[in-house]
């Protein structure tokens, strides 16, 4: 399915009608109640004169007792503001309610399509150039969403509401009115263009610097070793000199809009002010003052709403950039689909002229046992590893399991029948029971904790690691003997029938490496054991090599 924007808002607007229905009814209740205040404050002015304008009393006729009793008005004017005060604090809540309830839908939607994104695809991008969209680019289009789709409709219906009623009083004023909004609202959308391809622009850079940043941390090793800090430093500062820069022209555009806005708005009063004042000059049937303080009040009482109007542009805009780079991440590839299950029965597993690099390999693996995949390189290795496990697209010939062709089954499905040991995969949790099981039932713990006692046999008392202890950030916690043995007990725990070892002995020592081949040899009846590795293996005995 096509994703867009239309369709993000369509849907969640279908999903939640009445919430935004119920919000919009109180917001345009707030509105009402917004425009009543000025007409009544002129109701006032009669307690003070005796004259009354006709046109306060047909806008806001109000019961006797209140025209003659001023205690019994202020109990009215008293009530309308009360209930101004509880709608407003309605609409604000609702409005903010379903900007998070929009915002949490679309970061579930994000991440689970990044994490079922296809992987090559992954790796081009790289994991900067996502972290953007889960701070700025969510914030922007909530706005959107609350301020540029929900309180502006809003607003425009209260602001056709004022100027039907400013027609009422006198027509012109209505037409002045309407002229000159449409006039401001026009002139200000093409600063606002301005701001919009900036703002793409500066987004870019500030993606762009994520991704840089995000990329130099993971390799500070590497900056350390070969003293790579002031070169590091110095892009790093180029960039951000980049997005400064654009940040100057940004905030020059937009503190112009901000500042038109309210200019724009008095500009209209002193309008108002010149036609009453020219049309009582040349007209006998002179518009009374109490009419006058009336449009007056009414016209500042939606000053507010105009300002919100006019400035709405630039959350349209940042709104229609970030859902353009959220739109970019939906149309990602997915990883491949198909048919959702495939069970292991004969176990045997076939690459038929399947091209690696510039070569076309074959070989068959026939039931459980071990099978030493042996390779010219490192590079040969991690390929083998991710064509196993349907990671890289097979650009030339096929790879089945019990017949079962792999561009036919389901990414997902595939990767159920094999499990993989390697040393490039992340201990995720923040236990060692967390890193290497996905159930917490007493029987995978006692079962974890057996398998942990085996490959732990002999050594050092103060290397041993227990299921309750912390590992850290990616096991920084954890030694690279101690980080292979969760790797080779995580694999074998998920119980999948085939089990893929990259370098099966590298990075440990001699008492470790014996209770890793003791413990192979115990699951070799009920495993299909596939050692991967671009180095020769005598350590395992009866296992088959395939040279790739």
């Amino acid at each position: 399915m096509n994703i867009t924007k239309k369709s993000l808002i369509y849907d969640f607007f279908t999903q939640n009608r009445l919430l935004i229905f119920l919000t919009m009814l109180i917001g345009v209740l707030e509105g009402i109640l917004t425009i009543f205040i000025p007409i009544s404050v002129t109701h006032f002015l009669e307690f003070l004169s005796d004259y009354a304008s006709y046109r306060v009393r047909y806008f806001l006729p109000i019961p006797e007792p209140i025209k003659t009793n001023f205690y019994a008005y202020v109990i009215f004017f008293l009530t309308i503001i009360i209930f101004r005060a509880v709608f407003s604090f309605l609409f604000r809540f609702q409005r903010a309610k379903i900007g998070e309830l929009f915002s949490l839908s679309l970061k579930k939607k994000v991440f689970e399509h990044q994490i079922y994104t296809d992987y090559k695809k992954y790796e081009e991008k790289g994991v900067g150039k996502y972290l953007l969209r889960y701070s700025g680019d969510l914030g922007s289009i909530q706005n959107y969403l609350t301020v540029g789709i929900i309180r502006f409709s809003r607003d425009m219906l209260v602001l056709v509401l004022a100027f039907i009623l400013m027609s009422f009083i006198h027509v012109y004023l209505g037409i002045i009115f309407i002229i000159a909004f449409i006039i401001a609202f026009v002139l200000l959308f093409f600063p606002a263009k301005k701001v919009y391809e900036i703002s793409e622009k500066r987004r870019n850079y500030k993606a762009s610097l994520l991704s840089f940043v995000s990329k130099k941390l993971i390799a500070i090793k590497t900056i350390r070793i070969f003293n790579r800090e002031i070169p590091e430093i110095n892009s790093y500062n180029s960039k951000a000199q980049k997005i400064y820069q654009e940040g100057i022209r940004y905030f020059k555009w937009y503190a112009a809009i901000m500042s038109a806005v309210p200019f724009v708005l008095y500009l209209i009063i002193l309008i108002i002010f010149i036609f009453l004042y020219e049309y009582n000059e040349v007209n006998l049937m002179k518009i009374d003052s109490k009419t006058v303080v009336l449009v007056i009040l009414l016209f500042i009482s939606i000053i507010p709403i105009c300002r919100r109007l006019l400035n709405i542009h630039p959350t349209w805009k940042k709104g229609n950039i970030s859902f353009k780079k959220l739109i970019a991440i939906f149309s990602l590839p997915l990883q491949q689909s198909g048919e959702k299950s495939i069970k292991i029965k004969k176990g045997i597993v076939v690459f038929k002229d399947v091209k690696l690099f510039n070569n076309l390999i074959s070989f068959e693996i026939k039931g459980n046992g071990f099978y030493h995949l042996k390779t010219n390189n490192n590079y040969s290795v991690k390929f083998l590893v991710q064509l196993f496990l349907g990671l890289q697209k097979i650009e030339k010939g096929t790879i089945e399991i019990d017949g079962k062709n792999q561009s036919s089954i389901d990414g997902k499905s595939w990767r159920r029948t094999m499990s993989l040991v390697s040393e490039d995969t992340y201990l995720l949790g923040k236990s060692v029971a967390d890193a290497i099981l996905y159930s917490k039932k007493s029987e995978k713990l006692q079962l974890a904790n057996e398998y942990l006692n085996l490959l732990q046999k002999n050594i050092p008392k103060e290397n041993i690691i227990n299921l309750e202890d912390k590992i850290g950030e990616n096991a920084i916690f954890l030694k690279p003997e101690q980080k292979k043995i969760l790797h080779y007990l995580r694999a074998f725990l998920t119980q999948k029938r085939i089990i893929l070892i990259e370098y099966p002995f590298d990075n440990i020592d001699t008492i470790i490496k014996n209770n890793i081949i003791q413990f192979l040899n115990i699951k070799r009846e009920n495993h299909i054991i596939i050692l991967i590795s671009n180095k020769t293996i005598n350590e395992i005995e009866n296992i088959k090599v395939i040279d790739i």
